[in-house]
């Protein structure tokens, strides 16, 4: 009987670690979740945006972001404009690309994991 209770137990546990369970918990990082070629069914960020200088694929490089995003709109933060980015991507489109493209992300992922992009992405400094 002793030998079944063990064997359940570690089945359980296996199943459970399989599923996420038993984890720490822990949320993706930003740049994990940046890296994903596919984010909650969508295109992932890496997908349609370098990291290289220059380098244009659907959207725009974000090479620097982080000092770009503090002067794209006048008294707008880089953490605003990001945030406002990722949740209404046409407010603010880059000359040369069109609106409708990028996915509203707060629609797709939750508030942490856009806050985790936005932390990750103001460390793309120059």
């Amino acid at each position: 009987m002793g030998r079944k209770i063990v064997t359940v137990v570690v089945l359980l546990g296996l199943l459970a670690a399989a599923c996420g369970g038993g984890g720490d918990g822990a949320s993706p990082s930003g740049e994990e979740l940046f890296n994903e070629t596919v984010l909650a069914g969508k295109p992932g960020c890496s997908t349609c945006h370098s990291l290289a200088p220059g380098q244009r694929l659907v959207g725009p490089s974000l090479a620097g972001i982080a000092a770009t995003a503090a002067t794209r709109v006048p008294g707008v933060s880089a953490r605003d404009y990001l945030l406002d980015s990722l949740t209404d991507p046409n407010d603010y489109l880059v000359e040369g690309y069109d609106a409708g493209v990028m996915a509203e992300w707060d629609k797709v992922i939750g508030t942490d994991e856009i806050n985790a992009l936005v932390d990750y992405l103001l460390t793309l400094e120059p």
